[in-house]
């Protein structure tokens, strides 16, 4: 999120070209440029909606008791503020080490957790831990087999140590058509094949690999081995399901744009007072991509760090859900729809009943 109105139209933007990699399956924006993404100031977290903090804890609840991971050094690669860092270690009262190149947490002394602001490195080889977590980085990085390489590398001493890794699910997003999620920053798109794959070819053994979060997510489990495997692909079952989704995703871009425009034609036609809720990822997509002019003055959000920021590109202020009454909606815009019963409940419980428009 930018931290005013200039900086947000000052923000660099780039094109999401996207190509597919027929042999592994991973699907790569060409476009992507890492000098135009920093992840010095950065915020994907969905933790303050009371729906993802239940599925997180159920997560840790499970890889706690599966794993048993009580008592052990737990290491996360890309820990943000913490959260799920420090809901681990107390659960299974572990000690844990955040690493997070954009954020500077405080050490939790009460938890033994401390962080560690700066990226994994060759450096981090002596931290030596039970178990490494690794959500949503791969997907955003432009060398991630650089990072699980050396991983891998810090790891041969630790054959013992499990992987945990969370990305989001191509299928999902592609099979699904949902267009919003394809933003500029996620530099690879990965399928299960292409994910453990990635994985096999960089000297791990997968154990298990699964769909989470309404199967919007792709979680991978592995330890280090020393055998690379990785060299025959993705199956041809596999690769014509996939080459079938992308191009079916591309036609029908085309017709939801057309209809998105409509449907802002006739909200401005009709003189409707709009506002959106959600200021996520999909939300910087949508808000760069279609031709608003105005007609959508403010963005609403539950998380206390957006509030008081302008989305990136279009710089619509964050507001808080008590801002509502400031702008009397007849629309709302809910941008992710995993979220929408959680926020059309929200709106009612104001007082308000506007339409919903659910992208």
């Amino acid at each position: 999120m930018s931290s005013s109105i200039s900086d947000a139209h000052a923000v660099d933007k780039g094109e999401v070209e996207l190509s597919l990699c027929t042999f592994c399956g991973a699907i790569c924006n060409e476009g992507y440029d890492p000098n135009k993404v920093s992840f010095q100031e950065y915020d994907f977290s969905n933790d303050h909606s009371p729906l993802f903090a239940k599925y997180q804890e159920e997560l840790i609840k499970e890889l706690v008791e599966r794993h048993d991971i009580r008592n052990k050094v737990v290491l996360e690669i890309g820990s943000g503020e913490g959260v799920f860092l420090k809901a681990i270690c107390k659960v299974g009262q572990n000690r844990g080490i955040g690493i997070d190149p954009g954020f500077d947490v405080k050490d939790e002394k009460k938890l033994d957790c401390s962080f560690i602001k700066d990226f994994y490195s060759p450096e981090s080889v002596n931290l030596k831990p039970d178990i490494v977590f690794c959500r949503h980085v791969l997907n955003v990085i432009s060398d991630q087999k650089g990072l699980l390489q050396t991983l891998r590398n810090n790891l041969d001493d630790c054959p013992e140590t499990v992987v945990y890794i969370e990305v989001p699910d191509a299928m999902h997003t592609f099979r699904n058509q949902v267009f919003w999620n394809v933003s500029y920053e996620h530099r690879f798109w990965f399928i299960a094949a292409s994910l453990r794959f990635l994985l096999e070819s960089c000297g791990f053994e997968v154990m298990d690999v699964r769909n989470r979060w309404h199967d919007e997510f792709l979680s991978i489990e592995a330890r280090p081995t020393g055998k690379v495997k990785g060299t025959e692909g993705i199956k041809d079952s596999e690769r014509r399901d996939l080459l079938d989704t992308c191009f079916s995703f591309q036609d029908a871009f085309r017709v939801l744009k057309d209809s998105y425009d409509e449907k802002i034609n006739v909200l401005r036609r009709d003189s409707k007072k709009v506002v959106a809720w959600g200021a996520g990822a999909r939300a910087v997509t949508f808000f760069n991509l279609c031709k608003l002019n105005g007609l959508i003055p403010a963005v609403v959000d539950i998380n206390t760090l957006r509030q008081g920021k302008y989305l990136p590109g279009s710089a619509q202020p964050i507001i808080a859900p008590g801002d509502i009454p400031t702008y009397d909606p007849d629309v709302v815009v809910i941008t992710n729809p995993t979220y929408a019963d959680e926020i059309m409940d929200s709106v009612k419980k104001m007082g308000f009943n506007p339409d919903f428009w659910v992208l």
